[in-house]
């Protein structure tokens, strides 16, 4: 099946897929999950699972990706390369993405305030997340909250309960 998740929608989402079955370690209920295997990006790759697990400790203070690169061990231009080989995206492309879906498990998982939301995942200001948002997400961040919600007031996880 991640072979033809691979073939269809690149290395990314087959990693992402992966990682929704496969728990690599036990972390704490306030640490960030991983977007990805880290297992198996390890395996794989070893500088961008370090790169990964960089993004994924700094999602409220996003890291410049010459910082990324050093701490992978890599020029910026190899890890650029690294990444679209073993990711299919960038490093800024994927940090964004990975920030994004934290900020709609934020949305849809609580009940923050988007202006803290924002600020959890690293955007300047509640415009600048709510534009990035609307655009990952195809709908706005109230929105995403208001169809969790609604989704969950209904035992059958649909609205009217059908």
């Amino acid at each position: 099946m991640l072979h033809l998740i691979r073939e269809r929608w690149g290395p990314a989402a087959a990693l992402a897929v992966a990682s929704v079955f496969v728990y690599d370690e036990t972390r704490a209920a306030s640490e960030p999950q991983p977007a990805v295997s880290m297992g198996r990006l390890a395996l794989r790759e070893p500088r961008v699972a370090a790169a990964v697990r960089a993004m994924e400790q700094a999602l409220d203070r996003p890291l410049p990706a010459e910082a990324l690169a050093r701490r992978a061990g890599v020029s910026l231009r190899r890890l650029e390369m690294l990444f679209r080989e073993h990711l299919g995206a960038s490093p800024g492309a994927y940090y964004l993405s990975l920030r994004l879906s934290a900020a709609r498990r934020l949305v849809t998982d609580t009940a923050l305030p988007l202006a803290e939301v924002a600020e959890r995942t690293g955007f300047a200001s509640l415009s600048a997340f709510s534009r990035a948002f609307r655009r990952h997400a195809g709908m706005t961040a109230r929105k995403a909250r208001a169809m969790a919600r609604a989704g969950r007031a209904s035992p059958s996880g649909r609205e009217g309960g059908h």
